[in-house]
């Protein structure tokens, strides 16, 4: 199920099961679509003892500012494997029940508003997001924005600049195109020399994609400590990108 709502020129796809909130899917800017929808937009969180929020409940919707924000509650299910080793540096497997029942709750608060940046010449049209966690009693200590971008619906034809150490920075995506920015070397057992890249160091600080003379660009609030991976699979109509916050 799905529910379009308006904030401007920015109009955004919610989409929902019979009980969860599954995420934003389409969303368009002034007319033009910057996603597909394919994949729904939604952040993911653990704890340091393996507690994983992935899934979520839209309890409301509120007007703010000129923009919205979609209160939820975040379900806490416990992971197989928690983000801790032993005295004898193993992984700790979690020793709880494996049911995928609910063992908590988390508050989530997504913010979108419209927005506009002049960069140079040009001014460009657009909307700020941002997620805001209440996690007493518990502690997490990153958060993944997932989601993907693909300016004018389809990854087919889109041209991405990026200057980082995974891939050329210039690469036009065609249909058979696969793209990642993890940097990979010639090992049979484990190519993965870098999976995610820290942005303003090996990856620059934002996004960048165009296709006939219309661009559509990603930027951060301020600089942090910000890993990332952007991939795109052969035949794939989205590009995937995940934003893993730190803190």
């Amino acid at each position: 199920m799905s529910r379009n709502i308006k904030m401007g020129k920015i109009e955004l796809e919610l989409l929902t099961n019979s009980t969860e909130f599954l995420g934003i899917g389409r969303i368009a800017v002034a007319g033009t679509d910057v996603r597909t929808g394919s994949l729904p937009m939604r952040p993911y969180t653990a704890t340091h003892n393996g507690i994983e929020f992935d899934r979520f409940i839209l309890d409301d919707i509120q007007d703010r500012n000129g923009g919205m924000v979609l209160r939820t509650r975040a379900l806490g299910v416990q992971g197989q494997v928690a983000a801790l080793l032993d005295h004898s540096l193993d992984p700790v497997w979690s020793s709880k029940p494996w049911d995928g029942r609910k063992v908590t709750e988390i508050k989530v608060e997504w913010e979108f508003a419209p927005a506009t940046r002049t960069i140079g010449e040009h001014t460009y049209e657009g909307f700020t997001y941002a997620f805001h966690v209440e996690t007493a009693p518990h502690e997490i200590y990153y958060l993944l924005d997932r989601a993907t971008w693909e300016l004018g619906g389809d990854a087919v034809g889109i041209t991405l600049l990026r200057q980082q150490m995974g891939t050329d920075p210039r690469v036009t995506l065609h249909d058979k195109t696969s793209y990642s920015t993890s940097s990979k070397i010639g090992y049979p057992i484990n190519p993965i020399m870098t999976h995610d890249i820290p942005r303003w160091a090996s990856e620059q600080g934002f996004d960048y994609q165009y296709r006939n003379g219309t661009a559509l660009i990603g930027l951060f609030a301020k600089c942090g400590l910000i890993r990332t991976i952007v991939e795109r699979d052969a035949g794939d109509p989205g590009i995937r990108h995940f934003d893993k916050h730190i803190f």
